[in-house]
């Protein structure tokens, strides 16, 4: 008799680390569970505030116009840029470098070897810290074109200011 006592007691005990290590396994892969759900969570937030931080920042070209003629000058709107790689594709020829060694900052004209570049017909692409790409390009483009057109302008200008000096001094030449 003494001894079923003891094998129900070594039972019930077995058992009952059964249920503990059964628990403890479930509570082990329950939170395992929660922690790649937040991980994959805080990765998402952090991909969608990379992504808000690189459509808030914008770089413009504005021109400037002088006597020597007009210098395009690099700006931003929005959120700073940190300008990383400089992308150079030429025909067939492709260069990328740090965007340091070409003296590119805001505020200041783009430099003259890059605005060559892009009259010979190359792609000047600019590509920021937080992965946004510039197209250099079709920003200066469309400025040389307004530029033809103020030029036209002013010649326009010039000439209707000659035509009215002509105008002004006929009438003397008549009597």
């Amino acid at each position: 008799m003494f001894m079923k006592f003891r094998s129900k007691g070594v039972s019930q005990i077995v058992s009952s680390l059964m249920i503990i290590f059964l628990l403890l396994t479930a509570l082990t892969t329950y939170i395992m569970l929660l922690q790649s759900s937040y991980n994959f969570s805080s990765k998402a937030i952090r991909r969608n505030q990379e992504e808000v931080s690189r459509s808030m920042e914008n770089i413009l070209i504005k021109p400037r116009y002088s006597d020597s003629g007009v210098e395009y000058v690099l700006t931003y709107e929005g959120l700073k840029p940190t300008l990383k790689y400089i992308v150079i594709r030429c025909d067939n020829n492709t260069i990328i470098d740090n965007a340091s060694n070409y003296d590119l900052e805001f505020g200041k004209p783009i430099p003259q070897l890059l605005i060559e570049k892009m009259k010979e017909g190359c792609n000047v692409i600019l590509i920021s810290s937080r992965g946004k790409v510039y197209g250099l390009n079709d920003k200066v483009d469309f400025l040389e074109i307004l530029d033809d057109k103020i030029s036209i302008i002013n010649n326009l200008t010039k000439i209707a200011n000659n035509l009215n000096n002509i105008s002004q001094i006929l009438p003397f030449l008549n009597s």
